[in-house]
C-alpha cells in the first residue's frame, strides 16, 4: 500500500475509534449534518453511520484492495467536504453550541471569548476542508492501486505452459 494511503488508513482507524466515544454524547450535544444540528437518536445514528460504519467499510476495502475502494473513498471525502461547507455557512450555531458547553466561570475571565471561539471554528473548518480535499485527491491519483491489482506474493504463481 502506498504511504499516503497508509496515512489515510491510520487516520481513519483513529477517527473511527474516537468516534465510538462521541456516539454516546451525540444525542445530547447534537451532530451537525448538512448545516442543521440534529439531536437525539438522529444524532447518534447519523454519527454512527458517518463516523464509524462508513470509515470501517472503507478501512476493510482499502486493506483488501477492492476495485471500488477509490470510488467509496472519493464519495466519503466529497461528503465530508460538502458537510463541512454547510457547517461553514452555519458558524454562528456552532459557536453558540461551544459557548453553552463552556463553564460560566471562564466567561468573565477571558475577554472576547466568543471571538476566540469564532476564529477557532473557522480555522478548524478550513483545515478540515483542506485535509479532506487532499485525501480526495489522493484517492483520485492512487486509484490505479485498486484497479490494477496484479498478482500479490500471497497468491501462488501458475507455471507457464510451453
Amino acid at each position: 500500500m502506498p504511504v499516503l494511503l497508509k496515512i489515510i488508513w491510520i487516520l481513519l482507524l483513529i477517527g473511527a475509534f474516537f468516534a465510538l466515544f462521541s456516539v454516546f454524547t451525540a444525542p445530547k450535544s447534537g451532530y451537525q449534518f448538512f448545516g442543521t444540528t440534529v439531536y437525539g437518536l438522529w444524532a447518534a445514528n447519523s454519527m454512527f453511520i458517518v463516523n464509524i460504519l462508513i470509515p470501517v467499510i472503507l478501512l476493510i476495502a482499502m486493506f483488501k484492495r477492492y476495485k471500488w475502494t477509490w470510488i467509496l473513498g472519493m464519495i466519503v471525502y466529497a461528503f465530508m467536504i460538502i458537510n463541512e461547507g454547510f457547517t461553514f455557512m452555519d458558524i454562528d450555531n456552532t459557536v453558540n453550541q461551544l459557548m453553552v458547553s463552556f463553564p460560566e466561570e471562564f466567561m468573565d475571565k477571558v475577554p472576547d471569548l466568543q471571538q476566540i471561539f469564532y476564529l477557532s471554528v473557522v480555522a478548524g473548518i478550513i483545515l478540515g476542508l483542506l485535509i479532506d480535499l487532499f485525501f480526495l485527491i489522493v484517492f483520485i491519483i492512487k486509484r490505479k492501486y485498486f484497479t490494477n491489482i496484479e498478482q500479490t506474493p500471497l497468491q501462488p504463481t501458475k507455471p507457464e505452459q510451453e
